[in-house]
């Protein structure tokens, strides 16, 4: 049997293309039962017709004639028509199966497609789930966004509260520091004058302390001072004379200790040795002996003492000496 003869799955199942087949395999058949390598020709030529068989004869006796040769035209001109028809039905079925095949192709492509859309359809899903869940997790946050607003607005009122009472506080604070303010302006009239007040005590005080000790007392303002004191003294002995009133003895001493301390600055301020107050039947001699072991040395005594002895040759009792 020929290629184009092979059946297909849909000629043996049925339909047109069952019986164009099954007609293709009866002319086959007659075909090879006639002489398999020969043709129709040399077959008529070579051997007389058989007997057509008892079917045939009775289905064909009125349209085949009696004579061989015309019999076997007329099964020429049947087999030629089975031929086209066979052919056609060849190009037919080679029809169908280029259009099933395309069928297939596109069914092919079409179960892609499904596969891919089913595919897409799974992504679009699995999308849509996290999409879903990114909606939820945006929901709640929302919700907690609309909490924490609806907190810090409770928050916000109560600052705005404290913000308020600072302010009162403020107010209040700030009267107080004006208060305070104008007492420390007050007090800082009062300490200024203290200070100013503090200075004059100062340059008094500076006057009386010798330059050594940081002051600015000079030699002949100590010794000014000195003999002042020295005045005083000789009055308040004079007053005092031999009597035994307590407070003329007292001033006596008063006056001693004030010129004892003028001597001693101006000691300081002079670089003396020492000081020395005067005892009864004390001499310069005496004393210039006492401190230098030579008594020649008494006019250095003297010199130093120029501003309290009005006379060197009687000293009076308490009187406080410079030793230079």
């Amino acid at each position: 049997m020929r290629d184009g003869l092979r059946p297909t799955r849909a000629s043996a199942r049925g339909g047109p293309g069952a019986l164009v087949y099954w007609g293709a395999l009866g002319l086959g058949l007659a075909l090879l039962a006639i002489a398999p390598g020969t043709t129709l020709g040399a077959r008529a030529q070579e051997a007389p017709a058989r007997p057509p068989p008892p079917s045939a004869q009775v289905g064909d006796q009125a349209q085949l004639p009696d004579h061989p040769a015309v019999q076997l035209g007329a099964l020429s001109e049947r087999v030629h028509g089975l031929e086209v028809k066979l052919r056609e039905s060849a190009a037919a079925r080679k029809a169908a199966d280029q259009a099933r095949m395309e069928a297939e192709r596109r069914l092919a492509e079409g179960v892609q497609e499904i596969d891919l859309l089913r595919d897409a359809k799974t992504a679009l899903e699995a999308r849509l789930m996290r999409v879903e869940e990114q909606l939820a997790a945006a929901e709640a946050q929302v919700g907690r966004l609309i909490t924490e607003s609806a907190a810090q607005a409770q928050e916000g009122v109560a600052l705005e509260h404290q913000l308020e009472q600072l302010k009162a506080d403020q107010q209040g604070i700030e009267a107080a520091h004006q208060a305070r303010l104008r007492e420390a302006q007050v007090s800082q009239a009062d300490l200024r004058a203290q200070l100013l007040e503090r200075d004059a005590r100062l340059q008094v005080l500076r006057a009386q302390v010798p330059a050594p000790a940081g002051g600015a007392l000079t030699l002949e303002a100590a010794q000014a001072q000195s003999a002042a004191a020295a005045a005083a003294l000789r009055e308040a002995l004079a007053r005092a004379g031999g009597s035994g009133d307590p407070q003329a003895r007292q001033a006596l001493r008063a006056a001693e200790q004030r010129l004892h301390h003028h001597q001693f600055i101006a000691a300081q301020v002079a670089g003396a040795r020492s000081v020395y107050q005067i005892r009864p039947a004390d001499t310069l001699v005496v004393i210039a002996n006492h401190f230098y072991g030579d008594g020649s040395r008494w006019r250095a005594i003297r010199e130093a003492n120029r501003n309290v002895l009005s006379d060197s040759k009687r000293l009076t009792p308490g009187l406080t000496l410079v030793i230079p």
